[in-house]
């Protein structure tokens, strides 16, 4: 760190309802990606 340098804390309670989305989001992306992944190959193999 140096001086003037700027921290952020972001543990404000307007951030929560974005956190839970992201980890949500975090969850879920790689079932989306191989169902899409799956999907795509059926459908080049037809």
């Amino acid at each position: 760190m140096q001086d003037k340098d700027v921290l952020y804390f972001g543990n404000a309670a307007a951030n929560q309802p974005s956190k839970l989305v992201q980890l949500i989001s975090q969850l879920f992306s790689p079932v989306l990606t191989v169902t899409s992944a799956v999907s795509v190959i059926q459908n080049s193999n037809n």
